[in-house]
Parts: structure tokens; sequence; C-alpha cells
């Protein structure tokens, strides 16, 4: 989200990465391959491997999905939550090369495509991850997350027409699907609909309480109608939850900015630049609070450090105002 004040870029982002991943549970039953007392079987890895997973135990999901290859060369399956594993490690080449190999053997298997899209929007490739949701969502019109994701790749190209209209059929076919209201309230923010993002980060909130980002974004949508106070709460509340989420400590600097409050801004600003080192939009908006505090020579330093970074609107509007050279 970007705004103005003195004429400076003021942003904030807290929409990527916030969904949950889609879990292949495959139900699993026997084989017929004898099972001898102290042995392990295919299943009792693959249980054990769905397990650590749900743990968020990748490493020791990864071994034990090798025991079941090992096992078992052409279980599909075992590929597909192999690759969730490495997807969640940030290693998303071999994430897509799993989801590759379970095409491979089960060319009509929706979770497979739909898994790899998310590794794909996890690299950047949008456009590839939508072709694979379109495939999955081929396969099973009736997958919720097929749409979801669909939706979060369209907002990631700025095409925020066609990705609430994947939120409302991901809602449609799964009510409680608190991701599809929470990810529809961004594009509604984005588009400049704070009434329906509102609404949508409502309702996140009441299916998940405790979803730390879900009161972030509702805070950026009281920041963007003016209702600064409303919009503390909900930061407050963000970081209560989650004392490491950083775009709550950014949004709650913009707001401070936004009531005059600048030095509380920037200690907002760094903290959350604390706990990301390389977030430019942190770097954005404290330079804006350093200027409304005359503190020049630091504003021009965070607008350098923006730039850097890949954000250079700010030291540009400086250069222009004579503010830095």
């Amino acid at each position: 989200m970007a705004g103005s004040e003195n004429g400076f870029v003021k942003r904030i982002n807290v929409m990527r990465k916030y969904i949950s991943y889609t879990l292949v549970l495959a139900i699993i039953v026997s084989f017929g391959f004898g099972t001898k007392v102290g042995a392990e079987t295919k299943e009792d890895y693959f249980n054990r491997g769905l397990a650590n997973i749900k743990l968020g135990k990748y490493q020791q999901a990864i071994e034990l999905f090798n025991q079941v290859i090992r096992l078992d060369p052409k279980f599909a399956e075992a590929y597909v939550n192999r690759g969730f594993a490495y997807d969640n490690k940030g290693q998303y080449d071999k994430a897509i090369s799993d989801f590759n190999k379970a095409i491979e053997l089960n060319p009509k298997f929706a979770e497979a495509y739909l898994n790899r899209g998310v590794a794909y929007n996890d690299l950047g490739n949008h456009k590839q991850a939508i072709e694979d949701f379109n495939q999955a969502i081929l396969l099973d019109p009736k997958n919720a997350n097929a749409y979801l994701y669909r939706g979060v790749a369209y907002s990631e190209l700025g095409n925020h027409q066609k990705a609430i209209k994947d939120y409302n059929q991901a809602i449609r076919l799964d009510p409680k699907n608190s991701n599809a209201y929470f990810n529809r309230g961004f594009s509604h923010n984005y588009l400049g609909n704070q009434t329906q993002a509102l609404e949508d980060f409502n309702q996140a909130i009441l299916l998940e309480p405790n979803r730390a980002n879900a009161y972030a974004g509702r805070g950026l949508s009281y920041t963007n109608l003016g209702k600064y106070q409303n919009a503390l709460k909900d930061y407050n509340q963000a970081i209560r939850l989650d004392p490491k989420n950083a775009t709550a400590y950014n949004g709650r600097g913009l707001t401070c900015n936004n009531l005059g409050k600048y030095q509380q801004a920037i200690e907002d600003f760094n903290q959350a630049l604390l706990l990301n080192p390389n977030y430019v939009d942190a770097y954005m908006n404290r330079g804006i609070a350093y200027v409304n505090l005359n503190q020049l020579e630091n504003a021009c330093t965070d607008f350098q450090k923006a730039c850097e970074l890949g954000d250079c609107e700010n030291k540009r509007l400086a250069k222009e105002r004579g503010i830095c050279k």
C-alpha cells in the first residue's frame, strides 16, 4: 500500500507470504507387503513424515519421506509431501523437482499441481504458478485452495479484480477459509475499498481470533480511513500476538507519523528493521519521520538505503526538494 506525506511516498505491505500452504494428507492403506516385528513399513514412515510436517519439523519429515520413496519409488504422495517440506525450508528447486515427479507418476494429481504452483509463487514466477493453479482447478473444480492461491498470484501481478473473483469463489467453496477473507481484504485495500476490506479482516479475525496479521491488515484499513486510534489498537494487538511481526511495527510507525508522534514512529521503524534488516518500506518510512524532525542527514541515509534495496522514489523526491544531494 502506498500513500504520501509531505510529498514523500510512504509504504506498507503486509500481504505477502501470510497464507498457509496446502498439505496433502493421503489416507494410507495396506499395500500387501510383509510387516515384521520391529520393522517399519512405508505407511509407518509416511505417517511419521506427516506428523513431523504438522510440527514444523521439515528436515525430519524429508528424511522419513526418503525412506518411503526408497521402499516405493512410485508413491506419488510421498514426493508431494517431501516437496512441501522442501518448500517450507526455502529449497524451492528441490520442491519443484518432487512435484514434477509426482505429476509424472500421476498426471491427474491436482494437489501436485497446486503445490508446484505455490512453489512457483514463492520464486516470484507468478504466471507459471497461475498455469499450475488452472490445471489444479481443471482437475478438482471444488478445491477452494486452488482458487485462493491463484488469487494470490493475480494479486502479486497487480490484478486485484481477478484476485477478488478467485477469493470470492474460494469463500463460496469454503466459507470458513480465513486465508481467503484475509487476502481479499488486502486486494480491497489496494483498490481503495476500505469498507469491504474492514469487513473481510473482521471475518478473518472472527474465524482466527489470534491471527496477528489480520489485526495488522485491519490496522492498515483504519489508517487509510484516518481512524488512527483504532489502527493503533489493532497494531498493538498484532504485536502482542506476534512480537516478531515487522509489518505490524511498520504499520504502527506509519500511524504514529500521521499523529505527529515522530519519535515514537522512529522507534517502531527501528524495531521493524531489527526484525528485518532489508525491510525497504521501513527505511522509506523512517526517512519521512526524520524529515519531519528535521534530521535530514538521517533521512537521506534511509532514503539511500531504500534505494539500494530497490525503491529510489523518496531519494529522488528528496533530491528534487534539495534535502539530499
